[in-house]
């Protein structure tokens, strides 16, 4: 019984702890680096993060690569 109690009580704590991290990731992290790309686009962080616009205006950065002819994309967030 002990035992399925701390399973219950880590389970929940790891499930806030990634909710937690998806949150600050969107409302924190994501709109710093839009703000630095926009505001500097000839930045570092330019180089290798662009801006994913979508339909309803929401703005994502992802992460590129360039080799030869090939562009490898990334993204966080929803």
């Amino acid at each position: 019984m002990a035992v399925l109690k701390w399973l219950i009580i880590g389970t929940v704590v790891f499930s806030v702890l990634i909710i937690g991290t998806a949150i600050y990731n969107l409302l924190v992290i994501n709109p710093q680096v839009a703000d630095e790309v926009t505001s500097n686009p000839e930045g570092d962080r330019a180089g290798i993060v662009t801006l994913l616009t979508l339909p309803d205006g929401k703005q994502i950065p992802v992460n590129y690569l360039r080799e030869d002819d090939k562009v490898f994309l990334g993204a966080d967030g929803s």
